[in-house]
């Protein structure tokens, strides 16, 4: 039996997943499972960007034949990237062999959750979170991606200030998360830089994250004369300001937008 042309599959596979799929062509039985297609025409529908279904692409990288495989190494560089979104550690810890993992594969599991590959590329691939101004860690922190988040915090060389103000930043509660955990380390002081991390919180209307710095003894919300309450509009984050006698509500009248934080 012939395979359907290559087009065929890629227009399919924009609407449907894999188990539609296979019910489509259910008169043709397992014709989809068997999967005879040459590892060439393979790779060109996983790395195909006209396809968004990703179920349908992890399908297809799971029957891919790496033995009989000839890696185009300027080319196929694309399916270590694919492996890490569709989470396939067995096929990434494969292609390893073939490709220099880099700083930007462990990024992108921190945007796309792949925690067990974050973890072969710490461990085997001898990579550094705080490459690049720990923006590793700051993927995982906007990604709300809390595992991975420790994993990399962890790491003897990945302590700054600066992820306490970043985690200061972000209002999810996966990042809430993130903050509560670094506040849980003895050694991180949370009024650091003149109590940058509340006056952060509070100009990004991150109310969560402000409830949590100001239960910590040596946060001071009035810092910088006010400079919390001067920074935000938010009602919410006013009332919790407020709730501290040290702040001065009188101050709350500047343009946020104008203030250098």
């Amino acid at each position: 039996m012939k395979n359907f042309p290559i087009e065929v599959v890629e227009l399919i596979a924009q609407f449907l997943d894999w188990k539609d799929f296979v019910n489509l062509f259910q008169t043709q039985k397992n014709y989809y499972l068997n999967l005879n297609y040459s590892s060439k025409q393979i790779k060109e529908i996983i790395l195909n960007e006209k396809i968004k279904n990703l179920k349908v692409k992890k399908k297809f990288f799971k029957v891919l034949n790496f033995k009989f495989l000839n890696l185009n190494l300027k080319t196929d560089k694309e399916l270590l990237n694919y492996s890490i979104r569709l989470e396939l550690e067995n096929e990434f810890m494969y292609l390893m062999n073939f490709f220099k993992v880099e700083n930007s594969h462990l990024k992108l599991c921190c945007e796309c959750g792949s925690l067990n590959i974050a973890r072969m590329l710490l461990f085997l691939g001898d990579l550094d979170p705080s490459y690049n101004d720990f923006i590793a860690l700051k993927t995982a922190l906007y990604y709300g991606n809390f595992d991975i988040f420790k994993l990399l915090i962890s790491d003897v060389r990945s302590y700054s200030e600066n992820i306490l103000f970043w985690a200061s930043q972000f209002n999810t509660e996966n990042t809430v998360k993130s903050l509560k955990f670094i506040l849980n380390n003895p050694q991180v002081d949370p009024s650091a830089k003149d109590n940058r991390a509340i006056r952060w919180a509070s100009y990004y209307d991150n109310s969560h994250g402000l409830k949590s710095l100001m239960m910590e003894e040596s946060v001071d919300p009035s810092a910088w004369v006010n400079r919390a309450i001067k920074s935000t509009e938010n009602p919410c984050i006013i009332q919790l300001l407020i709730s501290d006698y040290r702040v001065d509500i009188k101050l709350n009248r500047d343009n946020p937008k104008r203030l250098n934080l």
